[in-house]
This record gives structure tokens, sequence and C-alpha cells, in this order.
């Protein structure tokens, strides 16, 4: 609901589904935690509800709760407008309610940015209205968070940190139209100590809170792991017109890591040494290689997987595990086993090869589609249909996505560049990679 109507008193609900941790905030002002959240009438407190907010200056959780299970004191009786908790009931399902006077003006809030260098500026807010609010550009080109925040935000960090139950999820420019819920609660991180976080009341929306897509001219590639015992994280690689191979803030964001099992994240292609949750590149790379990174705390199968291919159907993309030296063409095969047999962090094995990357928006002439692959029993056979010469590298894939053949070849002008292969009748993918395009084509050889 948005509203311009001060002194409006209302009830707003948030209905909790699973036992875990929620981060939320308060729509309206002068919001008690006891009782409906956590009732402190009496010591020690329930041991089946948590209620905690993030300590930046200490870089840790303070619980309304003492060590003893009483209460603690020295915590905020109300909800600070602005600011997120992370509650729990081991009681869920279960519907709480804020009730009371709704914000209805622009809020702020001043961020901390202190204590250890490698750890600070990490702070949990939430949204202040009783309406979804636009995260990014995609959700809205001029009124957002994001772009009011830009200042008040980290550039290395220039995103939002919504936890999903298992770990953070990163939102920016980058991504596809995002919407924060009311009662949301997110991290973001500090540029500086003092900064002032703005929730502006331009950016409130009547609109859905899973994203969208609605931004034709981003192509995302996302890719994700499982762990031994099911654990799952995930990384997005972005192109965008204007964007560089080192860092863009706010269309890339290093990675909030929230699981001790398990994290994949990218290197930026101009690395600044930051493992990164959201990297973008420019839409036209030619052949570009990528790193990943991975910590895996546990011994076992893992099994990367494609999660998402947005506006990238003229790119090949290809997975290297160098440690196994196999090359797994995900547009043919989206997934991959490999085991781990000792835990820590590898930033040297994985690399995703892209081939030309093309937005989806982008048109061509007749003229540019001048190869086509075609087969004649076991040979395969590229045309020319131009009237000039295409030199560029050709390439064949079995359909697990392991690379057979790679050599460069000449196609003269209107002529035909015949390859003789000795592979068992099937499916195969063949392409032939210039400075300027990737042709595919998935063949059957006799």
């Amino acid at each position: 609901m948005i509203q311009t109507t001060a002194n409006v008193i209302a009830t707003v609900e948030r209905y909790v589904a699973e036992n875990d941790y929620h981060y939320i905030s308060a729509p309206v002002s002068n919001q008690n935690i006891s009782t409906e959240f956590v009732n402190t009438s009496s010591n020690p407190l329930p041991q089946t509800v948590d209620f905690y907010k993030f300590d930046e200056p200490n870089n840790l959780w303070r619980n309304i709760k003492d060590g003893s299970g009483n209460l603690n004191t020295s915590f905020e009786t109300q909800f600070v407008v602005g600011r997120g908790y992370a509650y729990a009931n081991s009681n869920a399902p279960f519907t709480k309610s804020f009730t009371g006077v709704l914000n209805y003006a622009n809020q702020m809030l001043i961020l901390d940015r202190t204590g250890s260098p490698a750890n600070n500026g990490w702070n949990l807010v939430g949204n202040p209205f009783p309406s979804t609010l636009a995260a990014n550009t995609s959700a809205d080109a001029i009124n957002n968070f994001l772009s009011d925040n830009a200042i008040a935000l980290d550039d290395l960090y220039e995103a939002i940190y919504f936890y999903d139950g298992s770990d953070y999820v990163s939102v920016n420019h980058a991504s596809a139209s995002t919407f924060i819920n009311p009662t949301k609660g997110f991290f973001v991180k500090a540029a500086l100590n003092g900064a002032l976080l703005e929730f502006n009341t331009e950016i409130r929306k009547h609109a859905a809170s899973n994203p969208n897509k609605n931004n034709i001219n981003i192509s995302r590639f996302s890719i994700g792991i499982t762990g031994p015992q099911s654990d799952f994280n995930e990384t997005m690689i972005a192109f965008i017109d204007g964007a560089t191979k080192g860092l863009d803030p706010g269309f890339d964001a290093q990675k909030l890591k929230g699981s001790s099992n398990i994290a994949l994240f990218s290197i930026l292609v101009d690395d600044d040494g930051g493992d990164y949750a959201i990297q973008s590149l420019p839409s036209v790379l030619g052949q570009q290689a990528i790193k990943l990174g991975l910590d895996a705390a546990q011994v076992g199968i893992y099994e990367f997987s494609v999660e998402q291919i947005e506006n990238l159907q003229n790119a090949t993309i290809i997975l290297e595990d160098k440690t196994e030296n196999v090359f797994v063409n995900l547009n043919v095969n989206p997934s991959y086993s490999f085991s781990i047999s000792l835990p820590g962090s590898f930033e040297d094995r994985f690399v995703l090869h892209f081939g030309n990357i093309i937005t989806g928006d982008e048109e061509f002439s007749e003229e540019e589609t001048n190869i086509t692959i075609i087969t004649d029993g076991n040979e395969i056979v590229l045309q020319n249909v131009s009237n000039e010469k295409e030199e560029g590298f050709f390439e064949i894939y079995n359909l697990a996505g392991q690379l057979l053949d790679k050599r460069k070849i000449n196609v003269e002008a209107n002529s035909r560049y015949s390859v003789q292969t000795v592979y068992r009748a099937g499916m195969y993918l063949v392409s032939f990679r210039t400075e300027s395009r990737v042709f595919t084509q998935k063949v059957f050889l006799k």
C-alpha cells in the first residue's frame, strides 16, 4: 500500500512459513518488540524465540537474550525504523503483526563503518514502508534504492544482500528487476562511517515482489553448484553495453558469504583480488575466459548446473575443469559433476569460456550469416557463401560437452571446407569461431 497521509494507523501482517531466521523490519513507527515478537515480561525469555540485531562495530549478532537466557537490558524495546532484525520462532508457521502509524514520508538511517577493516561496514537494514520498493534500474530506471544510495554504499559491494535461509543472494543493477517486500530486511555495506542511507517515497511501487525480466539490453548467465550435503550456491555473469573488464560499481558486486560449507564466485577479468557474486562485462568480448572460484568445505561429489541463460542465444559457453582436463559445453550439457577429496578454496581450477557475446536485441543482416555447417556421412562441411575469406577456429564436441577436436582453419570465399572425422555415429555439436561471430550447429554423423 502506498499512502501519503500522516497519522494513519494500520496493521501489517508478516507470515513466516519456515522455522528459520528471517530478516524483518517495521513498516510502522513505535512498534514494540514485546509482546508480539518476544514476550519480555518474565525471565528467562522463551526458548522458542530468537531476536537479533547486527552489531557492526564488533561484527557480530546481538541477541535480545543475555548469556543466561534473560532479557538483555541494553537491547532496544522498539523497532528502529529502517533497521533490520533477524527473527526465528520454532513454533512456525505463524503470522506476526506490525501495528501503529504507517511510515509515509522519506526515511533515513545512519550507517556504521567501524571495527576490523576486513569485515567492517555491514549494516542490517529494512524496508520502512508498507509497500514494495524498486531495488534497481531494471525495476525503475530513475527512482530506485540502489541509485539513490550509490554514494552511501561501498563501491565493491554496491548491491543489496538478501538472506534466503542458507546464504546471501546479491542484487544490483545487472540483476533482473527486483522489488523489496514490505517488512523485508537485508544487508548493505557502508562506504564510510556515518553514511546516510535514504528510503525515498518515490521508490515505493505497486509491483510484484518476484523479479521479472523487463530489461532486454542485459544478457545474464547464472551458474550454480550443489555440494555433497545438498548445499547450493551460485554466481552470475552479465554482459552490458558500456561495462568494463574491471570494477563497475553498481554492476559488479563482491560476494557476502553466508554458508560455511560452500561458496561459488567469479574473479574479475581485470583481477582486483576480490570474490564476486555478480560480474558485468562488455556485450561483445570475442573469446573471453572468466575464472570461477569455489570454497568447498566438504569431501565428496559436487555438481555445476546452469541456472539462467538470458539473451545469450548467440553465445557458446564452455566450462573448463583444468584439474580433470575436461571441457563441458553448457549449451549442450547444462551440468557437470566432479569430486573433491581435500576441502579448500579453488581459484585456478574452473574457467568459463564465452564465445562472442551478442545481446538478444541485436539484429543481423543475411550477409552476416555467411557460414553454414552440414554433414555428409562422417564428413563435416563448412560452406562460406560470402565473397570474403573466413578465418577462425573449428571445434567439435560430443553431447557430454567434451571437446574432441579444435583447429584453426580458413574457408575461402564462396567455397567449402571439409573435415573428415573418425567418431562413431551420433549427434555432435560443431562451432566455427571467427573474430566477430560464432557459428554453431548440431550435426549427426553416420
